[in-house]
C-alpha cells in the first residue's frame, strides 16, 4: 500500500491508469444503450431481442464476478487486466458487421466477463491507498471511466445519425483498440491479495459476515435498487425522449438526444465521483448518501411529467442525480467492507447482486414498453431510492457498532 499523503489531485496512479484502459474499452457497450432500442427495426431486431442484448452482459457476470474473486488473487493483476481488456475489444468489434442475434448475446457474454475483471480491478487498485484517499481514487474511476460510457454514447450518436450503426462501431472499435495497449502497459504491484485456500468456508464465513451485519444488508439493497432504476431508466431513456419531443433530421436526432441525455450520467461522473467521494472523506458517507438520494428522487418525480425540451431537462437532472447517487453507494460499499474479512469476496457478491438488478432491468421496462406506463415507472423508481436510503441510514443509526 502506497504511504499517505496530500491529494493533488487526479494524478496517473494505478487506479487511473486502469480507468483510462476501461473508458476507451466501454464505449461500445454504453453506445448500445442508446442504439439499439431506436435502431431495432434496422437491425431486424424485437424490443424484447434488445432487452435480452442488454441484460445478457450482466447475467453472465451473476456468475463470473464470484469466479473472478476467487480468480484475482491467484493470477497475475496485470496478465489478467490485459486479457480482459482484449475480450473487450473483441465484444465491440462485433457489432461491426452487425451479425446475427446469436452473435450478438455471444459478444454481450463475453463483456460481461470483461468487466468482471475490470470491476474487481478497481477495487484491488483503489485498496492500495491510504484510507483518506480511498474515496477520492474511487471517485477518479467511477468518474474516467463514465467519461469513456458519455463519449461513446455522444460521438456514437451523431455518427450514428449521420452514417448508421457500422460506421459508429467502427470508429468505436479503434478507440477500444488504444485501450488494449494502454492496459498492456500498466504495471501492477508484485504484492498479492490474501485469499482462502478452502474455497467453500471462505464463502461461508463471508455469508456469515453479511447475514451479522445489518447496515450492510441494507447498503446491499440499496445498491441492487439504485442499479435496477438506473437500468429501468437508461433503457427507455431513447423511447421516452422519442414519445416526447419532435425530431428534426441531421445529427440532432434521437441518436444525439439520448446521446446527448445519457452522457450527462457518465461524463458527470468525471466530477460527481471525486466530489462525492471528497464528501464521503470530509462528512461521511451517510450524509453524502441521504444529499444525494433525495435529490435524485425528485428529479426522478420531475421527469415522469415532462413533455418537449423539458423532458431533455428533467432526463439530464435524472442522469446527473444517478451520478451522484452511485458514486455515493460504491463509496459507502468500499468504506464499509475495507476492513471486513475477505473484502474481495464481498465486493464480488456486491457486483454480482448489482448485475442481477441490471440485467432484469431492461427486461422489466422494454419487453411490456408503453409511453402511458412513463410516469407511474418514473414516480415508483422515486418511491424506491428514497424508503431504501432511509432504510439503510435508519439501520446505520440503529447499530453504531457495525459502522466502520
Amino acid at each position: 500500500m502506497t504511504n499517505s499523503g496530500k491529494d493533488r489531485g487526479i494524478r496517473p496512479t494505478l487506479t487511473v491508469l486502469c480507468a483510462g484502459a476501461v473508458a476507451l474499452l466501454i464505449m461500445g457497450d454504453s453506445f448500445l444503450y442508446s442504439a439499439l432500442p431506436v435502431s431495432a427495426p434496422d437491425l431486424h431486431l424485437s424490443l424484447f431481442q434488445v432487452s435480452v442484448l442488454l441484460s445478457a452482459n450482466r447475467w453472465v457476470r451473476l456468475v463470473s464476478n464470484t469466479v473472478v474473486a476467487l480468480l484475482v488473487p491467484r493470477l497475475s493483476p496485470r496478465w489478467f487486466f490485459a486479457g480482459a481488456s482484449v475480450l473487450g475489444m473483441a465484444s465491440t468489434v462485433v457489432f461491426v458487421r452487425q451479425p446475427a442475434f446469436g452473435v450478438m448475446v455471444l459478444a454481450r457474454i463475453v463483456w460481461g466477463l470483461a468487466w468482471s475483471v475490470f470491476r474487481q480491478a478497481a477495487y484491488l487498485a483503489v485498496w492500495q491507498e491510504p484510507r483518506e484517499r480511498q474515496g477520492r481514487q474511487l471517485g477518479y474511476w467511477w468518474g474516467i471511466v463514465r467519461v469513456g460510457s458519455g463519449v461513446g454514447v455522444l460521438l456514437g450518436g451523431i455518427v450514428l445519425d449521420l452514417h448508421g450503426f457500422t460506421d459508429a462501431f467502427w470508429v468505436l472499435a479503434g478507440l477500444a483498440a488504444l485501450g488494449v495497449g494502454l492496459a498492456a502497459i500498466i504495471r501492477w504491484p508484485p504484492e498479492g491479495v490474501p485469499f482462502e485456500e478452502n474455497i467453500p468456508f471462505g464463502l461461508q464465513r463471508t455469508w456469515l459476515t453479511v447475514s451479522r451485519n445489518a447496515p450492510l444488508r441494507w447498503l446491499l439493497f440499496l445498491a441492487a435498487g439504485t442499479r435496477l432504476v438506473i437500468t429501468v431508466s437508461i433503457a427507455l431513456m431513447s423511447l421516452y425522449l422519442q414519445t416526447r419531443m419532435t425530431f428534426s433530421e441531421g445529427w440532432t436526432g434521437i441518436g444525439f438526444s439520448a446521446g446527448l441525455v445519457l452522457s450527462a450520467h457518465w461524463m458527470s461522473l468525471l466530477l460527481a465521483g471525486p466530489v462525492v467521494g471528497w464528501l464521503a472523506d470530509r462528512m461521511g458517507h451517510l450524509r453524502t448518501l441521504m444529499l444525494v438520494a433525495g435529490t435524485t428522487s425528485i428529479s426522478l418525480a420531475c421527469a415522469a411529467f415532462a413533455h418537449g425540451l423539458w423532458a431533455v431537462a428533467a432526463g439530464v437532472g435524472v442522469m446527473l442525480g444517478f451520478s451522484g447517487l452511485r458514486m455515493a453507494v460504491e463509496v459507502a460499499m468500499a468504506d464499509r467492507t475495507r476492513s471486513l474479512p475477505d473484502a474481495h469476496l464481498i465486493m464480488g457478491g456486491y457486483a454480482s447482486l448489482d448485475d442481477l438488478a441490471a440485467a432484469v432491468g431492461p427486461i422489466l421496462s422494454l419487453t411490456w414498453f408503453q409511453p402511458s406506463l412513463i410516469p407511474p415507472l418514473f414516480s415508483g423508481c422515486a418511491a424506491v431510492l428514497f424508503l431504501l436510503s432511509t432504510g439503510y441510514v435508519r439501520s446505520s443509526w440503529g447499530h453504531p457498532a457495525a459502522n466502520p
